[in-house]
This record gives C-alpha cells, sequence and structure tokens, in this order.
C-alpha cells in the first residue's frame, strides 16, 4: 500500500529519470527521455541500459533469467562473487535480486529491481557509491 500511495504523488516517469541520471547516460538521451511519454521514456531507458547495467525480466521470471540478463553487464570480479543457481530459491525476481545483491557487496555495483510499467522488472546494476542516492529517487518503484 505505501508504495502505492508513493506513486500517486510522483510523476509516473520521474524514477526512470533519476536511473538515467545515477547511471550517467548521454545529456541527449536524458532529455529524449524528459520529452517522451512514459511507456516511450522506459523503453529508451531499456535500450540504454541492456546490455551494460542489466534489463528486463518477466515479473515471473526465474534466477536464471536474471543471471541472463545481467551476464553481458558483469565484470570478470563481480561474476565471480555470483553465487551458483543451485544456491538460490525459486522466488520472484525482485526477491532474486535482493539475494543476489548479498553476494555483490563487496563489489562496485549493487544489484536493484524496479518496477516497470508493463509485466517484467527491471533488474539493474548500479555503482555503489550512488545507490543511496538512488534507492531514495526511485522510491516506491523498488520491486
Amino acid at each position: 500500500m505505501r508504495k502505492f500511495i508513493g506513486r500517486l504523488f510522483s510523476n509516473p516517469k520521474a524514477h526512470l529519470l533519476s536511473v538515467a541520471a545515477a547511471l550517467d547516460f548521454p545529456d541527449d538521451v536524458q532529455r529524449q527521455m524528459r520529452k517522451a511519454g512514459d511507456e516511450e521514456c522506459e523503453a529508451i531507458l531499456l535500450a540504454q541500459v541492456e546490455g551494460r547495467h542489466g534489463g528486463p525480466v518477466d515479473w515471473r521470471g526465474t534466477a536464471e533469467d536474471i543471471y541472463q540478463t545481467l551476464d553481458p553487464c558483469l565484470t570478470s570480479s563481480e561474476r565471480a562473487l555470483m553465487p551458483a543457481l543451485s544456491e538460490l530459491q525459486a522466488q520472484p525476481p525482485a526477491q532474486i535480486a535482493a539475494a543476489v545483491d548479498a553476494y555483490l557487496l563487496p563489489g562496485p555495483r549493487a544489484l536493484r529491481a524496479l518496477e516497470s510499467f508493463g509485466d517484467f522488472v527491471i533488474v539493474l546494476l548500479v555503482p555503489r557509491h550512488k545507490l543511496e542516492a538512488f534507492d531514495r529517487s526511485v522510491g516506491s518503484w523498488l520491486a
């Protein structure tokens, strides 16, 4: 309920713009996002993050789906921190992301899951030094 109330009092795409800022998207991309409608803004964000910072995972996705999305984004040192798939319980993607993030604590990036405008969640690797501001800015959209 708290998440829903938080969304009522915010611009629906404000969290996407804060993600763009946290991940240092180019200024022209951020301008394009500001001019776009909600769903187009999300599509621009996804085009920028896929293969670099994460991507979409079906809301019923598995740990394997999350690993597939993250694989091209991980450094070798981050990959070494990831738990074996067999160590993760079958849970919703947001809970899997939280479990994996606990393993990534020594690394330079944290793993977050955001709710989307569609039937998926967006898993993102966020620089740890920007994490507190990121979490605060996306607030009620954290999955």
